[in-house]
């Protein structure tokens, strides 16, 4: 590695962000509240799919399990995501991680590394264990405890994917509950915030989240500094990360870096090499690719 990266001050020129809404449709979502979510969540479609931003949202419908009725890939296609939700409707329970971990595989398919990335979960209701719903390489949903299960697919999915914020709303849950505990654990978890909302409010709090997503993701835009490098290996089916904490600093210094691979990764055909801040908080940012390597 050549030294400068971790004193270069870098510039993005827009904020981008892929945003997934993981949506609660247990039986207890009636068709009054189903109703005000629909139009929640085409405000969220309104608010994030911009002319000049190559923003993109995605649906992950949730109840005991994710259907693939229920669910929409990322997109920037405004009439597609208009039409998937208004197609949702309602069935029983509500594993909440069943709904996380399909919205993380998702993310490791389609998003790519560097890119800002939101899930935002909402659940009306205590959560509920799921039918052995499994979803490697992240947290498989099985424990008699869907609140623990929750909890735990959401600390998962942070440690899984860079770049991840999580935002929870709880929809006319019941405050000190069990529905809120869990919720604010997974926020927690997730580095982000915890809404409450009726019907009245659901809109606006996701216009809410929506603002404070793009403003987050623009407190990003200038770098100053670096604080470590981050390498992704890739073979056909995995990927292994490893870091670089005290990569070059000077002007035209280099460094040689030796990496001990027994046991993680084989066959390696691809190398990218990231730049990675820490905010305050501790939250990692991944930078615009700096080198890749294809075979």
């Amino acid at each position: 590695l050549v030294g400068n990266q971790t004193t270069t001050t870098t510039t993005t020129s827009s904020a981008e962000v892929d945003i997934f809404s993981v949506i609660d449709l247990s039986s207890s979502m009636n068709i009054e509240k189903l109703a005000a979510e629909k139009n929640a969540s085409k405000q969220l479609v309104n608010s994030t799919i911009v002319s000049g931003a190559n923003n993109r949202v995605g649906i992950v419908g949730y109840n005991n399990i994710v259907r693939p009725d229920s669910v929409l890939d990322l997109t920037s296609d405004k009439n597609a995501l208009y039409a998937k939700i208004d197609a949702l409707n309602t069935h029983t329970h509500t594993c909440i991680c069943c709904g996380i971990i399909n919205a993380t595989q998702r993310f490791l398919a389609q998003s790519p590394i560097s890119k800002q990335k939101a899930m935002i979960v909402m659940s009306d209701g205590d959560p509920s264990n799921s039918l052995n719903f499994s979803g490697p390489p992240v947290y498989t949903c099985y424990s008699p405890n869907g609140a623990n299960d929750a909890i735990e697919s959401a600390r998962q999915a942070n440690l899984t994917l860079s770049n991840l914020t999580i935002y929870t709303i709880g929809f006319n849950i019941t405050t000190g509950g069990t529905a809120e505990t869990t919720m604010k654990s997974i926020a927690s978890q997730g580095g982000g915030q915890y809404y409450e909302a009726d019907i009245s409010s659901i809109s606006a709090v996701y216009q809410t989240i929506a603002t404070q997503v793009i403003n987050t993701v623009n407190t990003y835009t200038t770098i100053k500094s670096v604080n470590y490098i981050k390498i992704v290996f890739y073979n056909d089916t995995a990927s292994y990360v490893t870091v670089i904490e005290d990569p070059p600093i000077e002007v035209f210094k280099s460094k040689k870096f030796n990496f001990d691979l027994t046991g993680k990764i084989s066959n390696i055909n691809k190398i990218e090499i990231y730049p990675v801040i820490l905010t305050s908080s501790g939250k990692e940012i991944l930078g615009s690719v700096l080198d890749v390597w294809i075979k």
